[in-house]
C-alpha cells in the first residue's frame, strides 16, 4: 500500500476558508445552532450528490437569475439560516461550484472539533460486516480513537480499497497497483 499527500485536506483552500467562516458565524451569531447547521450541511451535501444538475444551473453562464433563484429556493427548504446565507453568498460571489467542497470541509471541521477523525474509504466491492469491523479495528489503532467511517463504492478500483485520512491517502487498490506497475515499467 502506498501513501501520498492529497490537496485540499485540513481545511485549506477557498472551500476551507468559507467553511471556517460559516462555523465562525454559527459560533458568534447563531449560538446553539451547530447541530442544526451540521444536519443542514449533511442534507445539502446529499441533495447535491443526488442532483448534480443543481450546481450546474448555479454556475452556468447560460442560466438566468430566475433559474438560479428557483434552484436556491428548492434547496433552501432543507437548510437552516446560516447555511442558507452561505449558499446565497457563494451564488452571489460566483463560487457555487465549490459548494459541495465547502459542505464537506465544514462537516470535517465540526467532526474534528468534537475530537472525531473522519476517514473516507473507497472500496471496489461493498464491505461485509466482518470486513467493516476489521477495518474499524485497524483504523482505530492507526488514528488513536474511534474514526467516523464514510464508505463509498467505486468499482473502478477493481479490487482493494483507498483510505483517505485528512490530507493523506493510502492506496491499496488493484487499480493503484496496476498504475504504479505501469509507471515503473515505462520508466525502467
Amino acid at each position: 500500500m502506498t501513501t501520498r499527500e492529497i490537496s485540499g485536506g485540513g481545511g485549506h483552500g477557498v472551500a476551507g476558508r468559507y467553511a471556517l467562516a460559516l462555523l465562525g458565524y454559527v459560533e458568534e451569531a447563531a449560538s446553539g445552532e451547530m447541530a442544526a447547521t451540521e444536519e443542514a450541511l449533511k442534507s445539502l451535501k446529499n441533495v447535491l450528490a443526488a442532483e448534480p444538475r443543481l450546481v450546474g444551473v448555479l454556475v452556468s453562464p447560460q442560466a438566468t437569475d430566475a433559474e438560479r433563484g428557483a434552484v436556491v429556493k428548492e434547496v433552501v427548504a432543507l437548510l437552516n439560516e446560516p447555511v442558507e446565507k452561505l449558499l446565497r453568498l457563494l451564488v452571489r460571489n460566483g463560487r457555487a461550484e465549490i459548494l459541495p467542497q465547502v459542505a464537506e470541509a465544514a462537516l470535517a471541521e465540526i467532526a474534528r472539533r468534537r475530537g472525531e477523525v473522519v476517514v473516507r474509504v473507497s472500496v471496489a466491492s461493498p464491505l461485509g460486516d466482518a470486513d467493516r469491523e476489521r477495518l474499524m479495528d485497524i483504523l482505530t489503532r492507526v488514528v488513536g480513537s474511534k474514526p467516523v467511517l464514510h464508505v463509498e463504492h467505486d468499482p473502478a478500483l477493481l479490487g482493494g480499497l483507498v483510505v483517505r485520512l485528512g490530507s493523506r491517502m493510502f492506496d491499496g487498490s488493484l487499480k493503484g497497483k496496476l498504475d504504479r506497475l505501469s509507471v515503473s515499467l515505462s520508466s525502467g
